[in-house]
């Protein structure tokens, strides 16, 4: 076997393989480091979580002469390889898309299992805490959660006091001394309770130092949940010091000599917030708090499965619920998504049932089975066997024939062959972002469910018709949403360009010079008030008619009796909320388009 020595830092990104030249003994050293051996030259780490419910899988070793082959499942984070060599598994996906989710999770209070911290080595050269203090803190309140439950440390202090009335022991002698010398007061002995222990002084440090985090990283993030967990950071220091404890009068050196150890046994629930405490410390000051061979927290940061699985069931919620509160459809309000729900095959036992990720139902019925897997674009779960028997026996109980595979990338369909119905793959088509995978999660439910929802008149006309705008041609409804064009900040440009679009749309009038002056003054005058009137929207989203399709729309509808058959337009102006959502729709359903001044009154 070689003798050469593993480098003290090794890096693997998770799902991977890594082949490295190991010493003799390294069995030897990765049983210290608390790899257990499973087979011939086979070694594992597991890791449980914080909370001591879950245990799981970190790192595979596979040893074969003088190679050593790392196997890394889907936990991200630093854990020992050898005792004097850690194994940082780096993730797939960008920090920014992880915190994204971890925020998103957070939000719902759920059962974060995935939330351990990296110790030593946090200050390496692809983590610094500024990446994950968001994560950190959350750790940090619900670390403070037994604290309050169970109560805090205290000591008492003796304290003497003259009064008249007060609460305390009285001493007599001094009382009676107090009396001979003119003093007509008692003589109290008091304790007084004191919080400020440098067990607590350690963790309102922490706090404070994770503010001044909150506090510089400000600007670079605006999402709604990091200004919560902030305000609950806020508000869980300024209670400690409300309650006499202050940090600052303690020095590093005090603090480094603090153990877990050192708590009385009914005090073992501190053990969590001191781990915490001086991991954040020691990353903030870039100073060590170990003492001795005590580790200080964690080896793992997130189980990434768990992340993307959680933040799956929330994406389906939320889009659903957008999709419900959307004027552009109709019919989503008996929809949901149900998390993790138990499927019983037999009818006179319940001891055996069967879990997918996700069902999507329609009232009362089930309409697609979704598993969530966080696999890599190259992995399709739809051509690994174990994954594709498990959907297809949940198919089978629900008796549905949309089935899906939720990814963080990769697209696609497969139509069944023996039978109506298909096994999508939803997510991003590259490079993931929480982003585009909403948008996958929406596309997807708004194409399983289009024939249980109705679509508002918006939609219709992108479908059938011709958007009114020579700048916006060929777009979706949701990328007319997004464009400029049609804001009406500037109502003269728009009416203008929404009177030359009709014009190279129509088949009566080719170039605006057929048209006489007063029928050009005329038709931007009307068109200018009709958007002037509907200033209160956002939007005005044109769509031009001719004549063939208006009259046979009227004829579907039974309306015999039109007023104008000639070309038109429909307007459509919407209010958008500030994510940019749907709130309001309002039509003008016919704006006459009347290039002769056929009408003796004005269009509009």
């Amino acid at each position: 076997m070689s003798t050469a020595q593993l480098p003290t830092e090794v890096s693997i990104t998770e799902r991977e393989e890594r082949v490295i030249q190991c010493p003799q003994g390294i069995e030897e050293q990765l049983k210290q480091a608390a790899f257990e051996q499973v087979d011939t030259n086979v070694f594992v780490k597991r890791r449980r979580s914080w909370d001591g419910e879950s245990e799981y899988k970190v790192v595979e070793a596979r040893l074969d002469g003088d190679e050593l082959t790392i196997s890394a499942e889907d936990i991200v984070g630093i854990v020992d390889l050898t005792p004097t060599s850690r194994l940082q598994i780096r993730p797939r996906i960008g920090w920014s898309e992880i915190l994204d989710m971890f925020l998103t999770v957070s939000r719902y209070n759920r059962s974060l299992d995935y939330q351990g911290i990296p110790i030593r080595d946090f200050l390496s050269e692809d983590v610094q805490i500024e990446d994950v203090f968001i994560v950190i803190a959350v750790n940090f309140l619900n670390s403070l959660d037994p604290l309050h439950r169970n109560g805090f440390i205290r000591q008492f202090e003796t304290q003497r006091t003259d009064a008249v009335d007060a609460r305390g022991r009285i001493d007599v002698e001094r009382s009676l001394l107090n009396l001979e010398t003119g003093i007509p007061k008692q003589h109290y002995v008091q304790k007084v309770v004191d919080y400020n222990t440098p067990i607590n002084a350690l963790i309102h440090r922490a706090g404070k130092s994770l503010l001044q985090l909150f506090q510089k990283s400000a600007r670079r993030h605006n999402r709604e949940e990091y200004f919560r967990i902030f305000s609950d950071l806020n508000n869980a220091v300024h209670e400690l010091e409300s309650m006499g404890i202050n940090g600052d009068g303690y020095n590093l050196s005090k603090y480094q000599q603090i153990t877990s150890g050192q708590l009385p046994r009914h005090r073992g629930y501190y053990k969590r917030a001191i781990e915490v405490s001086k991991m954040i410390l020691s990353s903030t000051t870039g100073q060590s708090l170990e003492s001795g061979d005590e580790e200080l927290t964690m080896d793992y940061l997130f189980n990434m499965a768990n992340l993307f699985e959680e933040f799956s069931q929330i994406v389906l919620e939320e889009e659903l619920s957008k999709l419900e509160s959307n004027p552009l459809y109709d019919g989503f309000d008996d929809a949901r998504v149900e998390g993790e729900p138990q499927l019983r095959p037999y009818v006179n036992t319940n001891q055996a049932w069967h879990q997918p990720d996700h069902v999507l139902y329609k009232g009362d019925e089930p309409v697609a089975v979704l598993d969530s897997k966080y696999y890599p674009e190259t992995r399709d779960p739809s051509m690994i066997r174990p994954d594709r028997e498990q959907i297809f026996s949940y198919a089978y109980l629900l008796d549905v024939d949309r089935l899906g595979f939720l990814c963080p990338e990769g697209n696609g369909r497969r139509d069944l062959r023996s039978r109506e119905g298909e096994v999508a793959i939803i997510g991003s088509r590259q490079n993931f972002t929480t982003e585009s995978y909403r948008d996958a999660i929406r596309s997807y439910l708004l194409t399983v469910l289009e024939d249980e929802v109705d679509e508002s008149q918006l939609i219709a006309d992108f479908r059938n018709h011709t958007v009114c705008h020579p700048d916006a041609k060929e777009i979706s409804v949701e990328e007319a949403l997004t464009q400029e064009v049609f804001e009406l900040e500037d109502i003269v440009s728009l009416s203008r360009s929404i009177f030359e679009g009709a014009i190279s749309e129509s088949d009566e009038v080719r170039v605006r010079r057929d048209l006489s002056k007063d029928i050009q003054f005329s038709l931007r005058r009307s068109l200018k008030k009709a958007i002037t009137d509907h200033v209160e929207y956002d939007q005005c989203i044109p769509v031009f008619m001719d004549t063939a399709t208006t009259i046979d729309e009227n004829e579907e509808s039974g309306e015999e009796d039109h007023q104008w058959v000639g070309e038109s337009l429909r307007l459509h102006f919407v209010k958008v909320t500030d994510s940019g959502d749907v709130a309001e729709l309002e039509i003008i359903d016919s704006f006459p388009l009347d290039w002769e001044k056929d009408r003796d009154d004005p269009p509009y």
